[in-house]
């Protein structure tokens, strides 16, 4: 490979915009040959990741759960859920028991005051046949 087209190679490849057919013949070039002083930093960095492929990652195997656990953790998630609905509906039911005990007691204080203003009424209603009697009377006179 000509140093030229080497310097263009790798200046694409600082800027992440060589394909992968170009990054092989880079690597291959500074694992086959020795390298100009000038490209040993990209000679190190090729030669890092030609060492790094040949290791390899052990499969790690995920630890199997007993079947037990799991279902014991899913009975628990449905209790606490059985029970919170529960003591929200029992809330539930308080509040509304207060707000129909407050609408009862609303009623009877409702009631005792319209009796008091029937009473009232009453009270004036016989002061008004006094009147119309004194009324009756004045107008015998008259005549």
């Amino acid at each position: 490979m000509k140093p030229e087209e080497l310097d263009e190679l790798l200046e694409k490849f600082e800027r992440a915009e060589t394909t992968l057919e170009e990054e092989r013949r880079i690597k291959a070039y500074f694992t086959q040959k020795e390298s100009v002083n000038e490209h040993d930093v990209h000679k190190s960095i090729f030669s890092f990741y030609a060492q790094e492929q040949k290791h390899s990652i052990p499969d790690l195997e995920r630890p199997k759960r007993s079947g037990s656990r799991s279902t014991w953790m899913k009975i628990a998630a449905v209790l606490v859920l059985l029970i919170a609905s529960v003591v929200f509906y029992q809330q539930y039911q308080h509040r509304q028991e207060l707000k129909r005990q407050q609408a009862s007691e609303a009623f009877d204080k409702t009631k005792k005051v319209l009796e008091l203003v029937a009473t009232e009424f009453q009270k004036g209603k016989s002061n008004l046949e006094l009147l119309k009697d004194i009324d009756e009377t004045k107008n015998e006179f008259i005549k």
